[in-house]
């Protein structure tokens, strides 16, 4: 759900406020990688559940994918000058990791909040809580991604734009849904093929428009967002 709420709303918005430019490691690689992890979901989930060793096959990709981007920023390093300059930027970083501990702390609480409350509101409204986390619990945990690519946007920050975006969606698949299946094993009825293949569609759509152009334009915005209120419309007709 996420994923889908990623490119459907959030880069489709995103477009919409300004042209977002692409860069080649995106192209090359990251892009590439979010629409593989979505097939290898789709392939994995085709049972409708994932299974204990499934999970740790996402959680391995994931350490791999990190590793590649860990040697490569090596590559890439700055100079010595440079480097010197960001030390002296980060020399209160003890205060900058108390700082994260505490929204962590508040991201885990606020999780819980989040996932009470969708099961309580989908007990009142007898939908299944599949249903609610493929749509509003899926908006509520995109909402930190959706302020960061917007106001990237604003700033004409399109590297900011589409890179949380792309890594936003790998990170849920191989991380997110690969500890959450190595904590208990996944398994729902609710979601079925259709899902899985939006996510699949939206990300090759999104790779699509990366490799036939140099920036994801305003019009392929708002391709993503009639997509995903078609998906949004399929789902609650279909109750």
């Amino acid at each position: 759900g996420s994923n889908l709420f990623n490119v459907g709303i959030i880069l489709g918005i995103s477009a919409l406020i300004y042209p977002l430019a692409i860069k080649r490691q995106l192209l090359k690689f990251d892009a590439p990688v979010m629409v593989l992890t979505s097939v290898l979901f789709f392939v994995l989930f085709l049972d409708g559940k994932i299974s204990y060793p499934e999970a740790l096959i996402f959680v391995f990709l994931f350490l791999a994918y990190m590793a590649y981007l860990f040697v490569t920023s090596l590559k890439n390093k700055h100079s010595a000058g440079e480097g010197e300059e960001i030390i002296k930027q980060y020399k209160h970083w003890a205060i900058d990791v108390l700082l994260i501990g505490i929204g962590l702390a508040g991201l885990v609480y606020g999780s819980n909040l989040l996932v009470d409350n969708a099961i309580i509101i989908a007990q009142k409204l007898g939908m299944s809580e599949a249903l609610i986390g493929l749509t509003i619990v899926a908006a509520g945990t995109s909402m930190p991604e959706l302020a960061t690519s917007v106001v990237a946007a604003l700033k004409k920050r399109s590297d900011i734009a589409i890179g949380n975006v792309v890594g936003s969606n790998i990170f849920n698949l191989l991380l997110i849904l690969g500890v959450a299946g190595v904590i208990y094993p996944i398994e729902t009825p609710d979601i079925n093929i259709m899902d899985s293949l939006f996510v699949v569609g939206i990300s090759a759509l999104l790779w699509f428009f990366m490799k036939i152009g140099t920036r994801v334009r305003r019009w392929q915005g708002t391709i993503f967002l009639g997509v995903y209120l078609a998906y949004f419309l399929i789902k609650f007709t279909t109750l």
